[in-house]
């Protein structure tokens, strides 16, 4: 968790996985990040240029964005298109509305003190946290995907308007491959199947099992005798 930039210890127990360290929403925008830059951790900087009251820029020699390489393109490129599955058939599905392509994921916490959506398109990445000063609830529907991302979607729509939609780069070290569903293995011909990427030399390479051709009447064929035969 350091390499992504979230200090503390994390708490010794099983949810872990699941996100129940505390973060702020910076240190978590920090860590998504990774995976928006291709496995690189930016250090935050709060000032990019300085204007007179007309907009016209002045001399401004502040802090230059500081970076380290903490996973791996094709580590991240894997991480980001899960995240893009988040938004296209989970529970993020209100950022879809951006209308590009986008990668996020939502959070909520027990009793729904906090909800959460980090989000990114190929350009931009934002970050918003719902809750309250005081540990208390929100409200029983007030979810990572129905009280965070609806903002995150508002926000974006206008902080990218006037950028082209392009598709998240896809680096060197990834390979795409057919998967069949049910077993997780090379689809064969014939089965549903979907397409995922995996860094190279992690896909399946074992095929599933081709769908076996069923007759439409057992029974009769395996008496010799013909469908519909009197």
């Amino acid at each position: 968790l350091p390499r992504f930039g979230l200090q503390g210890t994390p708490p010794p127990n099983l949810s872990i996985a699941l996100g129940s360290m505390e973060v702020t929403p910076l240190d978590l925008a920090r860590a998504y990040g990774v995976f928006a830059t291709l496995g690189k951790r930016f250090e935050p900087i709060f000032i990019t240029r300085v204007t007179d009251l007309e907009g016209n820029p002045l001399d401004f020699s502040g802090t230059r964005p500081r970076f380290e390489r903490v996973m791996s393109p094709a580590t991240a490129y894997v991480v980001t298109s899960m995240l893009q599955t988040v938004v296209q058939h989970g529970t993020g599905r209100k950022a879809a509305e951006l209308g590009r392509p986008v990668a996020g994921k939502t959070g909520t916490t027990n009793d729904t003190h906090d909800a959460w959506f980090i989000g990114f398109t190929p350009d931009l990445l934002a970050g918003v946290w719902v809750g309250f000063d005081s540990e208390r609830s929100l409200g029983k529907q007030e979810t990572g995907g129905h009280a965070a991302a609806p903002i995150w979607t508002a926000f974006m729509k206008r902080a990218v308007a006037d950028r082209p939609v392009v598709d998240f780069p896809v680096p060197e070290g990834v390979t795409f491959a057919q998967i069949d569903r049910a077993t997780g293995l090379r689809a064969a011909a014939g089965q549903e199947s979907e397409l995922e990427v995996f860094v190279k030399g992690s896909e399946p390479t074992q095929n599933a099992a081709a769908p076996e051709e069923v007759p439409a009447n057992p029974e009769a064929e395996q008496d010799g005798v013909p469908e519909g035969a009197d």
